[in-house]
């Protein structure tokens, strides 16, 4: 799948995002789910690893998804409701 034919208006990041959320979604989450890497979405997407990240910047921040270090990103568990981070960034 490209983002080519994603609405003009849109950012690379933005769609990217709706693609991610739409991913999570898809998924039975009883526990928790590998996500496809960076480097697996930049090339499945055809846009740069930044913004890839930066989507999951966003994701991360809502709560959606949790990353572990040398291991990737992960989605929550519907089950469980996870403490958002809020504060001065």
């Amino acid at each position: 799948m490209t983002l080519r034919g994603e609405r003009q208006a849109d950012f690379a990041y933005q769609a990217v995002y709706r693609y991610m959320i739409n991913l999570i979604n898809e998924v039975s989450l009883e526990i928790p789910v590998k996500l496809p890497s960076l480097r697996q979405l930049s090339a499945r997407l055809n846009v740069s690893i930044s913004t890839i990240q930066y989507a999951y910047s966003l994701l991360e921040k809502e709560g959606r998804v949790y990353s572990v270090a040398k291991s990737g990103y992960f989605a929550w568990p519907a089950t469980v409701k996870p403490q958002v981070m809020t504060g001065a960034d």
